[in-house]
């Protein structure tokens, strides 16, 4: 027996579009499986979500599930005067949405630096025999800094019939980070090591950023509970550029210390005649 999408999203039959898109979204990020990885569940919640929330505002044309079932037409004439009829523009009618809307997965680094996709999805194109299922592929561009969860709007690419075209709706989804960068706001942060000796002295270390391999200063008796910062080197987004924070650790090599040791029982001794 096929599950109930309404009951899935936890909303009522016959809610409005605006209620199923509210449901959908904070189910999809809850579920999401990037906000999940310790959940073997999470990708089938997330696929049954996102299920549900296409049937339940495109339900699928087999039996009573038609998205234009419960539309009364002239049983002598029943396409003749379809898009002249006042019942094309009639409050039942625009409870059928011109707008559309999917999904997309993109990595960490597409959403931080933008990127360009292209998208296939399926949209109702009404004629005077009724509607047809049309596949179309798009070219969309994702801005730099796009978040999880946020939408984009491709204008007049949605659904099709005489009121006019609709609008695709492309819901992003994305994580907060990969093996090697965190994203707070329009910061990013990263972690690096950094040798003991260069810690005390001071260096010029290589590491790498969103937006490649940069070199940062390490001043002498640096701090590490203070990260270093790259300015201008974070997320570029809405007129803003976030910064690169550089959290470290120091490092103490595990072989071929024994002058060092050396040198640095020296450098201990020298200190406690000196205090003493």
């Amino acid at each position: 027996m096929e599950k109930d999408p309404f009951k899935i999203l936890g909303v009522a039959r016959g809610s409005s579009e605006k209620e199923i898109k509210s449901a959908y979204r904070k189910l999809a990020l809850k579920y999401h499986p990037d906000k999940n990885s310790n959940d073997p569940t999470a990708t089938r919640k997330f696929s049954e979500i996102t299920q549900a929330y296409e049937n339940a505002l495109n339900p699928p044309r087999d039996n009573h599930q038609d998205p234009f079932a419960g539309f009364e037409f002239d049983s002598n004439d029943p396409f003749a005067s379809f898009f002249d009829s006042a019942f094309f523009g009639s409050h039942r009618f625009n409870d059928i949405p011109l707008d559309t809307e999917l999904n997309l997965q993109i990595s960490f680094i597409d959403s931080v630096k933008g990127a360009s996709s292209i998208i296939q999805y399926d949209r109702y194109i009404v004629t005077k025999q009724g509607y047809q299922v049309e596949g179309a592929e798009i070219k969309i561009t994702i801005p730099p800094g796009v978040k999880n969860g946020q939408t984009l709007k491709i204008s007049s690419c949605g659904n099709i019939s005489k009121r006019g075209r609709g609008d695709l709706y492309v819901h992003i989804f994305c994580s907060e980070g990969n093996s090697e960068f965190t994203r707070r706001g329009n910061d990013i942060f990263s972690k690096i090591q950094i040798d003991y000796v260069d810690a005390i002295l001071g260096s010029l270390v290589e590491i790498n950023t969103i937006h490649g391999k940069k070199k940062i200063d390490v001043p002498p008796l640096c701090n590490a509970n203070i990260p270093l910062v790259l300015k201008n080197q974070g997320v570029h987004s809405g007129g803003r550029r976030g910064n690169h924070f550089a959290e470290f650790t120091i490092t103490i090599p595990l072989s071929n210390m024994s002058k060092e040791i050396d040198l640095i029982r020296e450098i201990r001794k020298n200190r406690k005649e000196t205090s003493g």
